[in-house]
């Protein structure tokens, strides 16, 4: 059986979640924020808690998906499951902050546990209503406003899928398709002269290490060797997998860019 290293989990958890944060600002800012309509609409609608708890909390992740979705069209990458997330952690530390007070007030009567569950229901009524209605109708709801698939799954793969790259001011490094999609980014560590990969969703992907020379020996999540890259003097880098087959090659534009060129 495969021993789990979960102080390594555990690394790699905080590193996505810091590397989320320092990197999709406004996602994070739309997650946390998803707490302020719901209470503005419960002091609007007063008692009618169907609004606040269930409409508004749907429809506010609905439009801020959209705008993710838009924005990332563009180039940046925001992460819809990042936000989805931070949303729902948002919503259950709002309501359970609001359910001490209202208990320690005198205004309602709920133990711990009460409290606990009711907010992981708020928080996740909108999952509850897909379950609901998949056991009403056997119909599952796969829609892409709450799912954001990834394209790629390992470093090796974002290298072969991606058509160009630029950094962006923070140091960390945007990958693109063909179709102009984000599909990852990278950030460079001078301390240990590693990469770090990541693909659109945050999802680490491997690493790099690069030598005096430039050149790279790409590993996947789990540090299996996926290829190298070699830096030529004509300004080119060349690609090449575990097999030291020929991948491909990519050159540096004038704008800061990068443009890779498949075999």
């Amino acid at each position: 059986m495969e021993k789990i290293d979960f102080k390594e989990r555990f690394h790699d958890l905080t590193d996505k979640i810091k590397f989320g944060f320092i990197n999709n600002k406004f996602t994070a800012i739309l997650g946390i924020c998803t707490i302020i309509p719901i209470i503005i609409s419960l002091n609007v609608w007063d008692g009618n808690a169907i609004i606040g708890l269930a409409v508004v909390p749907i429809l506010y992740r609905i439009i801020c998906n959209i705008i993710l979705w838009i924005i990332k069209k563009k180039g940046r990458p925001e992460n819809t499951r990042l936000f989805n997330n931070i949303s729902r952690i948002s919503v259950f530390i709002g309501f359970f902050i609001l359910a001490c007070l209202s208990t320690a007030l005198g205004r309602e009567e709920m133990g711990f546990i009460e409290m606990i569950l009711l907010c992981i229901c708020i928080a996740y009524f909108d999952k509850l209503l897909i379950l609901i209605f998949k056991a009403i109708t056997g119909v599952a709801f796969n829609g892409v406003i709450f799912s954001s698939d990834s394209s790629v799954e390992s470093v090796d793969s974002l290298i072969n899928e991606t058509k160009i790259t630029f950094d962006r001011a923070d140091g960390s490094k945007i990958y693109q398709d063909a179709n102009g999609k984000t599909i990852g980014i990278s950030r460079y560590n001078k301390t240990t002269g590693e990469t770090t990969y990541w693909n659109e969703n945050m999802q680490y992907v491997g690493k790099s290490e690069k030598d005096n020379n430039g050149n790279e020996r790409y590993f996947d999540s789990k540090l299996n060797y996926k290829g190298q890259s070699e830096k030529n003097s004509n300004g080119y880098t060349t690609y090449y997998d575990e097999k030291l087959n020929y991948k491909g090659k990519s050159r540096s534009n004038s704008n800061g860019t990068d443009s890779y060129l498949k075999k």
